[in-house]
Formats: C-alpha cells, sequence, structure tokens
C-alpha cells in the first residue's frame, strides 16, 4: 500500500517538474522576444532621427533655392527693364543704334542666361520634392512600424505577466497536492497502525 503511494508521488512530482520546466521555457521564450522587441524599437528609432534630419536638411536646400530663385526674379526684371529702356533709346537715336545694339545683345544674352538659371533651380526644386516626398513616406512608414512595435511589445508583456501568474498558481496548487499527500500518508499511516495495534 505505502509502495503503490510512494510511487504515484514520484509520478506526480515528475509531472510537476515537467509542467514547471515547461512554464519556464515558455517565460524564456516570451523573454527573449521582449528584448528582441526593444532592440527593433531602438534601431527604428534611430532610422527614424536619421531620416528627419535628411528631411530637415532637403527643407533647407529647397527654401534656399527658392530664395535664390526670388533673387534670379528679381534681377530678370531689372534686366528686363533696362532691356526696355534701351530698345526706345535705340528707336529715338538711329546716330547710336550700332553701339547701343551691342549693348542690347549683351543684356539679351544676360537675360537668357538668368532664365536658364532659374529653369535649372526649378528642375532642382522639382527632384529635391519628389526626394522630400518619399522621405515624408519613408517616415511615415518608419512610426507605424514604431505603432506596431509598441503594441507587439504591450501584448509580449501582457503575456508574461500572464505566465508568471500561471505559474504562481501552479506552483501554489503543487504544494496544496504536497500537502495534501502529506496529510493523506500520514493519515494512512495511523489507519495502520491502529489496525496493527487492535489486531
Amino acid at each position: 500500500m505505502n509502495f503503490s503511494f510512494n510511487k504515484k508521488k514520484i509520478v506526480s512530482n515528475k509531472f510537476f517538474l515537467s509542467l514547471m520546466f515547461l512554464f519556464f521555457l515558455i517565460l524564456t521564450m516570451f523573454r527573449v522576444n521582449l528584448i528582441f522587441a526593444q532592440n527593433q524599437d531602438q534601431k527604428e528609432n534611430k532610422l527614424l532621427q536619421a531620416e528627419t534630419q535628411k528631411f530637415i536638411h532637403l527643407q533647407e536646400i529647397i527654401k534656399k533655392n527658392q530664395k535664390e530663385s526670388e533673387h534670379l526674379q528679381a534681377i530678370l526684371q531689372a534686366e528686363t527693364q533696362k532691356f526696355i529702356h534701351l530698345q526706345e533709346i535705340v528707336k529715338k537715336n538711329p546716330k547710336e543704334s550700332e553701339h547701343l545694339q551691342a549693348i542690347l545683345q549683351a543684356e539679351t544674352e544676360k537675360i537668357t542666361h538668368i532664365q536658364e538659371q532659374m529653369k535649372q533651380n526649378q528642375k532642382k526644386n522639382e527632384h529635391l520634392q519628389a526626394i522630400l516626398q518619399a522621405e515624408t513616406e519613408k517616415i511615415t512608414h518608419i512610426q507605424e512600424q514604431m505603432k506596431q512595435n509598441q503594441k507587439n511589445f504591450k501584448t509580449l508583456k501582457e503575456k508574461e505577466i500572464l505566465n508568471k501568474l500561471n505559474i504562481n498558481s501552479t506552483c501554489m496548487s503543487s504544494s496544496l497536492s504536497k500537502n495534501l499527500n502529506i496529510k493523506s500518508q500520514k493519515f494512512i499511516i495511523k489507519t495502520n497502525n491502529y489496525i496493527k495495534n487492535y489486531l
């Protein structure tokens, strides 16, 4: 009778140890996932900072180009006014026509050059605007990933807490079952002794 009871006790202890090992294994897996999620979050945060810096730098270049375009626009306007003024002088003074025509030609070339510069600036701005748009989309994507990571991290944390609670409850139930086993064993021994004494 005692032998069968000890055998049951050994089996229940083995089962309890296996269960505990399984719980600790699950807990370790969650802990590893948590560390991975934290590292991923840090990497994405650094990437977001780098992309934001790039974004700010591009905005500064665009602003600089716009100012340059505005400056060129003002020069172009002044040169156009000068050109119109020279044309009027040429009409009024046919004798000085050759000399003024040369000045007029130089002014025309200057205006053409300024217009070319403005076109180049416009192209540059359009290209930078496209890059800026791509950077904005990249930043938005990283922010979305970070939000998802935070959600995953929260879920993993909650699961880890639940697993810890499960382990605690298992430990409690195991200790209770052990106490019951000890009490029942004592009762059986007492009963055996009573029967022996009675006989």
